[in-house]
């Protein structure tokens, strides 16, 4: 019976540990698309800034 009980939890930690790489999968995913934000955003305020700037020359 113990080990029975040994493989399941033994299971049950292999699922955890495939879900966790799944979720660290996914936060890389989303801060990989964030910072992509971040560099067009950037890019779009400094154009904005530069647009000004030879507006009022």
């Amino acid at each position: 019976i113990f080990r029975l009980e040994n493989e399941r939890l033994h299971s049950e930690l292999n699922t955890c540990k495939t879900e966790i790489c799944v979720l660290h999968s996914e936060c890389d995913s989303l801060i990989n698309t964030i910072v992509k934000l971040d560099i067009e955003l950037t890019q779009a305020e400094y154009e904005r800034l530069a647009q000004q700037q030879s507006r009022k020359k």
